[in-house]
């Protein structure tokens, strides 16, 4: 007989990665399912870290399950912040394999029985099920359960077009961006000299900039999978992103400390990248990005 779920409720802080493994930890043994301990921990580790790193809002794990089934979920109120597994094949897989992060749900993925995402309204669901015949030799593909009610985009919102990107250089900038802010929240959570604030201000932008970020990086991945090297981009998004967009970049500039920085062609992506949408927002029409594919 599967039993009740348990649940507990985390903050978008870098430590609730390993507080949301042991808690599953401690709930296996309690149901003497020691048989899931090689994976379902792992899993979860990776669905928190996906949370803090992408949401930045308060996420709920569930875990639940019997003698022969276990399952766990991580449930948001983002659900306009679709997760994105980066595949280690195809175009920029050798950029995929090098990054520090960006493989939490292709880890989940290939540890997990099934999996997928359930997206309402108001909540994001992602899970996974595991059951006793083991892992699977090849990573599951998601089940994606989408209800939101389709939106007449607001007239508040900018709309650009970006035309031509080059898709590897657009993914390398996204990794870039992830593993830095990793660093800096590892960084702001523990050092002793932190300013007052300064976690809270990182989490802020994180969240607000989260739109920008997510969206890109779905739609480079896309293109990356179907073995493109260029791809169109259109989104709507509001001042507020944008502009903590471009102030998450240059607080991550200013604190790289030691860490090594973007290549010279990111660089030159970001700078054409922002260049472009001061342009559209001043109503001028969209070009194509002159900068080289990076095949």
């Amino acid at each position: 007989m599967s039993s009740a779920p348990e649940t507990q409720t985390y903050e978008a802080r870098p430590q609730s990665s390993r507080a949301a493994r042991h808690f599953v930890n401690r709930w296996l043994d309690e149901h003497a399912l020691g048989k899931f301990a090689d994976r379902v921990p792992l899993a979860v580790s990776e669905l928190a870290t996906n949370a803090v790193l992408h949401t930045a809002k308060p996420f709920t794990i569930s875990i639940s399950g019997d003698a022969d089934t276990v399952r766990v979920e991580a449930v948001d109120s983002a659900p306009d912040l679709i997760p994105v597994a980066s595949a280690l094949h195809g175009i920029a897989s050798d950029i995929t394999s090098l990054s520090e992060t960006g493989r939490g749900l292709l880890i989940a993925g290939s540890l997990a029985n099934r999996w997928g995402v359930d997206l309402s309204a108001t909540v994001k669901t992602i899970w996974f099920e595991f059951d006793e015949s083991g892992q699977p030799a090849v990573a599951t593909e998601p089940v994606v359960n989408d209800t939101r009610p389709s939106r007449t985009p607001d007239e508040g919102l900018n709309h650009l077009r970006f035309i031509g990107l080059p898709v590897r250089t657009a993914i390398a900038s996204g990794f870039d961006v992830e593993d830095a802010v990793r660093d800096l929240l590892l960084l702001s959570e523990s050092a002793r000299e932190a300013k007052p604030g300064d976690l809270e201000l990182l989490l802020d932008l994180v969240a607000r900039s989260v739109t920008v970020r997510l969206f890109g990086r779905h739609a480079a991945m896309h293109a990356a999978s179907a073995g493109r090297y260029r791809f169109d981009m259109t989104m709507d998004v509001t001042d507020d992103a944008l502009f903590a967009t471009g102030d998450l970049a240059r607080l991550l500039a200013r604190r790289a400390g030691s860490r090594r920085g973007p290549s010279a062609d990111v660089v030159e992506f970001r700078i054409w990248l922002g260049n472009e949408t001061s342009r559209q927002r001043r109503g001028a029409p969209p070009t194509e990005c002159p900068l080289p594919a990076g095949m």
